[in-house]
Order: C-alpha cells, then sequence, then structure tokens
C-alpha cells in the first residue's frame, strides 16, 4: 500500500509543471499515461491535467484506491479512459488493510456510478500479493465478480525499492513479514490442463 498518507509534506503535479513537457511528450508519441500516487484523486488539479493530455490525443489510465470513485464519477467518466482499482481481498480483508470499514462498499458504490455515466467504461483491479494474501487468490476473483469488475491482475508486493514515499527501502524483517516464500509463489503458478 503506497505511504503517502505518512507524510505532512506533499507537492502534487500542476499544470504550469505539466505544461513544459508537452513538447517532449508530442516528440516522444506519448500514447498512454496512468494517473498513480498516493491517490491521484486528492489532486485537485487533476481535471485540468487530464484535460491538457486528452488534447494530445493520449490514452489515460487512473489508479486508484477506488475510496473516491462514487464522489467523481461524473468527472471519472469524462476524462479518463479507464480505471484500475487496488483490491487487497474480499469485504472483510480489504477493509481492514485499508482501515475503513466501508472501503470496500465505497470501491462498489464508485464503481456502479461511473457506469451510470458510462455503462461499457472498464474497470479492473489490481491485486499486490503479500503473505497474508497468499491464500485469497480465488476469493480476490470471487470480490472482483462481486464489484462487477472487468478483470483483475495480480502483482508481487515492492519490497526494496523507496518508491511509495518511503524514506528507505524496507528492513529485512519487515519484508519476510510481507513477503510470500518461494513454496508459496509456486502455488500462484496458473495450472494449465488440456
Amino acid at each position: 500500500m503506497c505511504d503517502i498518507w505518512k507524510t505532512k509534506e506533499t507537492r502534487s503535479l500542476r499544470p504550469p509543471d505539466l505544461e513544459p513537457h508537452i513538447e517532449s511528450i508530442r516528440r516522444l508519441g506519448v500514447r498512454w499515461v496512468v494517473f498513480s500516487g498516493g491517490e491521484p484523486l486528492l489532486n485537485r488539479e487533476w481535471p485540468q491535467l487530464c484535460l491538457m493530455l486528452q488534447r494530445e490525443q493520449i490514452r489515460l489510465t487512473l489508479l486508484t484506491t477506488g475510496l473516491l470513485l462514487e464522489k467523481y464519477a461524473a468527472q471519472i467518466a469524462e476524462s479518463f479512459d479507464d480505471v484500475i482499482v487496488s483490491l487487497d481481498g474480499p469485504e472483510k480483508v480489504h477493509n481492514a488493510i485499508r482501515r475503513m470499514d466501508k472501503a470496500f462498499s465505497m470501491l462498489q458504490s464508485g464503481a456502479a456510478a461511473i457506469r451510470c455515466e458510462r455503462p461499457s467504461f472498464a474497470i479492473t483491479a489490481r491485486n499486490h500479493h503479500t503473505k497474508s494474501e497468499s491464500c485469497l487468490r480465488t476469493r480476490n476473483v470471487s470480490s472482483c465478480k462481486q464489484l462487477n469488475l472487468n478483470g483483475i491482475s495480480f502483482l508481487a508486493a515492492d519490497l526494496t525499492s523507496e518508491a511509495f514515499n518511503r524514506p528507505v527501502a524496507w528492513s529485512s524483517d519487515r519484508r519476510s513479514e510481507v513477503a510470500l516464500s518461494v513454496e508459496k509463489s509456486a502455488l500462484l503458478r496458473p495450472k494449465w490442463s488440456r
């Protein structure tokens, strides 16, 4: 989970920050931009940033916790091409990890609100595998269906970088608390039958 909430200093990307890069974006032929964070919907200027990139005919994806989808449903449906939500597991697990009793239901009502605006809008889930979630793969797929999402992807948790507002990379003790063992990660491999 992103650690952005732990910092008191915040600096969001603003239209004047993006403007000098538009020409480079054109030259490079950028076709797709993902709004990520922390939580990109906390940046009050995200609609203007989207508009600037839409003018360049760039595909826009929102990567979000899903907690603010309902509040901004109309703007999201107008500004983005698709949304990827973080899904931590079934309702109880998701709520516990997000530290919010209604996180799952907020995600569900937000997805429904966007689909009221734009019925064919693609909303998928992303799940980061950790030691505590390794046994939940099937239940995560069921949760995705319960939320009426278009699909789900599974990723390994980032254990070594200083990304996500971490002042330093995690210690080996912290990594071992979170990381899947080699044996458990083998259980996540797809089983093919003919």
